[in-house]
C-alpha cells in the first residue's frame, strides 16, 4: 500500500488526510476484520509521514469507531454487522459516523438565513446573524426515517455546502478540517409531527416523533453547529448502554 502521492502538502493536515484514506479503505472493505492493519512503521513508510502523524490518524479512526486495538495483536477493523440499523445507539461521535455511513442522506436545500433566536442562543451569536442552513432527509432500507435541519457558523457552512456529496454532516465538518471536535451535546424529546415534517417523513400529522438536538462543540469550547433531527418512531429505535460506575 503506497499512498504518499495522495497526500497534499500544505493543504489539509497530514493526519486528517491519512485518516481519510484509511477510513475510505475500511468502509470500502479493503481491510479484513481478521487481519491486523499495517503497523505504525509500515504506515509511516507507505504514507511518507512521521510516527506522530500516523498515531494521530489511527486515534482519529479509532474515535470514529472503525477499528479496535487488541493488546499484543494489533489494530483490527470492526465488523460493521455489529451495528444493525434496527438498534442504533447514538451516544458518541463514533455512533453518529456509523449511522451516517450505513444510511443514505438526501440534501433538500442549502441556504444562508438569519439565525432564529433558538439557533443564535445555541451558537452563542447575535439573533439574525447570517448562518448556513442545510435541510436533509435520511433513509434506510425501510424508507425515510429522519428529517434533519443543520445550522452552522457561516464560514463552516459555506465550505460544507460546497461539497457535492455528503454522507454524514459530522464527517463533512471533520474531514475538511473545519471543526476540531471537543464533544457533542445531545438532547432528546418526544414531539408530534406537524404538517410540514409529516409530509417529508410520510407519516400522519400528529404522529409521535423523536426529536434530537445536537450541538457540536469545538476544542476552543465554542459551539460550531446546531441540528434538529426528527425520527419516525416506527423506523428508529434508540438504544443506550448503561455502564456500572461508582455509586
Amino acid at each position: 500500500m503506497t499512498n504518499t502521492q495522495k497526500l497534499r502538502r500544505g493543504r489539509l493536515r497530514l493526519h486528517i488526510q491519512v485518516a481519510d484514506i484509511l477510513r475510505d479503505k475500511i468502509i470500502g472493505g479493503e481491510f479484513s476484520t481478521s487481519t491486523p492493519l499495517p503497523t505504525e512503521t509500515e504506515l509511516m513508510r507507505d504514507f511518507g509521514v512521521s510516527r506522530t502523524v500516523v498515531r494521530q490518524a489511527m486515534q482519529s479512526i479509532e474515535t470514529l469507531g472503525l477499528v479496535r486495538r487488541i493488546a499484543g495483536k494489533g489494530t483490527f477493523v470492526r465488523d460493521s454487522s455489529q451495528y444493525p440499523f434496527e438498534g442504533w445507539s447514538i451516544n458518541s461521535a463514533a455512533d453518529l459516523v456509523r449511522y451516517g455511513t450505513q444510511t443514505k442522506l438526501e440534501i433538500l436545500d442549502r441556504l444562508e438565513v438569519p439565525a432564529p433566536r433558538e439557533v443564535a442562543d445555541a451558537l452563542t451569536i447575535e439573533p439574525n446573524t447570517l448562518v448556513s442552513k442545510i435541510r436533509a432527509v435520511r433513509s434506510s432500507g425501510q424508507g425515510r426515517f429522519a428529517y434533519q435541519i443543520n445550522y452552522a457558523l457561516l464560514d463552516i457552512g459555506r465550505r460544507v455546502a460546497a461539497q457535492p456529496i455528503i454522507s454524514s454532516m459530522l464527517l463533512a465538518y471533520q474531514e475538511h478540517g473545519l471543526v476540531e471536535l471537543l464533544h457533542l451535546r445531545q438532547a432528546i424529546s418526544a414531539v408530534a409531527a406537524d404538517n410540514h415534517v409529516a409530509k417529508i417523513l410520510e407519516v400522519s400529522e400528529g404522529d409521535p416523533l423523536l426529536q434530537f438536538e445536537w450541538s457540536m462543540i469545538a476544542t476552543n469550547g465554542c459551539p460550531a453547529t446546531f441540528s434538529h433531527v426528527f425520527f419516525r418512531s416506527d423506523r428508529y429505535r434508540h438504544v443506550t448502554k448503561l455502564l456500572p460506575g461508582a455509586g
